[in-house]
């Protein structure tokens, strides 16, 4: 029997090359998400290519640095990830393991070479029948259904979307971990998909873009 009223909580956190722009955003939010989570919950955060970590309670874990690297391959990240997290857990005396499961991705983009899309749709399917496992996806939806998640939650990729995204993403995990194994639980709010949907502020041009931009009419004036 698992120990009642302890969760595990496993992030995912996209790192490539698509995700640099919202990099400390990420990193914020993440770190707010993991102090919310209050009692009995290990925890862990993956950046994507990176292996699972120890569980450790989680007032004790960090969010790394997020550095860029390369394309996203969150496919193959996410197998691997439930794979590992799923022996660490059978590993564990079973009077210690966590009643619930909880694994968020957040994300832009998936990819991957070693992983299908029906393989990993199917051992996602597998972990939630199973094992009453919960998955969350915060990021670009399109990225979520190549992944079988069905727990989406759009964002922006600005500061104020991955922000947004992570409050609400919290909300869900609280929820989460106060259900029993296969009872329903609530998503995702209208509320939470307009906050975190946002529209993305225009960005600042830099000085050579305000310069090619200029009107010719102002640029010929400049060389009289």
């Amino acid at each position: 029997m698992t120990k009642p009223g302890r969760s595990a909580v496993v992030i995912l956190a996209d790192r490539s090359r698509s995700a640099r722009p919202v990099r400390e955003a990420l990193r914020a939010g993440l770190t707010s998400l993991l102090a919310d989570q209050q009692g009995d919950v290990l925890a862990a955060v993956v950046p994507s290519g990176s292996s699972l970590p120890t569980l450790r309670p989680a007032a004790d874990v960090s969010v790394p640095a997020l550095r860029p690297r390369g394309t996203a391959t969150l496919r193959d990240d996410l197998g691997v990830l439930v794979t590992d997290l799923g022996t660490a857990l059978s590993a564990m005396p079973e009077e210690d393991r966590p009643s619930r499961v909880l694994v968020l991705v957040v994300g832009t983009a998936t990819g991957g070479t070693r992983w299908s899309q029906d393989a990993i749709a199917d051992l996602v399917g597998a972990q939630q029948r199973d094992y009453a496992w919960e998955f969350a996806f915060v990021g670009s939806g399109d990225a979520a259904a190549e992944l079988g998640i069905h727990r989406v939650l759009p964002a922006t990729l600005c500061d104020e979307g991955v922000r947004a995204g992570l409050a609400a993403a919290s909300g869900f995990l609280g929820r989460a971990r106060d259900a029993q194994p296969w009872a329903p639980v609530e998503g995702f709010s209208d509320a939470d998909r307009v906050a975190a949907g946002i529209e993305a502020p225009a960005a600042t041009p830099t000085w050579w873009q305000r310069l090619v931009g200029r009107k010719p009419e102002l640029a010929a004036a400049d060389r009289r």
